[in-house]
């Protein structure tokens, strides 16, 4: 089971949802977040950073490790499936699990309020297509 974004996965997100994320992380960043580095406009999908605390950060990168690597202004949170669901708290996410993960989030206010489904075999991707719709 996938436990968390990948660099490809949050490439998908516009230049305006990555913003409106990485200003979500810094308010919520947590010992043990996974974040990948944008460079000069470069996205460096083989640079993984991990934090074991927000001073103390390593990067993986070509399988070989960087001590001195550091969660740059630029970087991208690589969110868990907690992570996902704290950032949808806020929008009543109901989880169903059936042959696929079924989610439906509450968005709109009242009295125009919507249900939008996702379906997704990994439960961290369904998660994932919502924070899209909601960023």
């Amino acid at each position: 089971m996938k436990q968390r974004l990948t660099p490809d996965d949050v490439l998908q997100l516009s230049p305006e949802q990555q913003e409106k994320l990485r200003v979500w992380w810094k308010v919520h960043k947590e010992e043990g977040d996974w974040y990948a580095f944008i460079e000069d406009g470069e996205f460096y999908t083989e640079i993984v950073g991990h934090c074991d605390g927000y001073r103390n950060c390593e990067c993986q990168v070509n399988d070989g490790e960087d001590p001195s690597c550091r969660p740059k202004e630029n970087s991208l949170p690589l969110l868990s499936i907690g992570q996902l669901l704290q950032l949808l708290e806020t929008y009543t996410p109901k989880i169903e699990k059936g042959r696929h993960w079924m989610m439906e989030i509450v968005t709109g206010k009242l009295p125009n309020y919507n249900f939008p489904k996702y379906q997704n075999k990994e439960l961290v991707d369904c998660l994932f297509q919502a924070v899209k719709e909601i960023l």
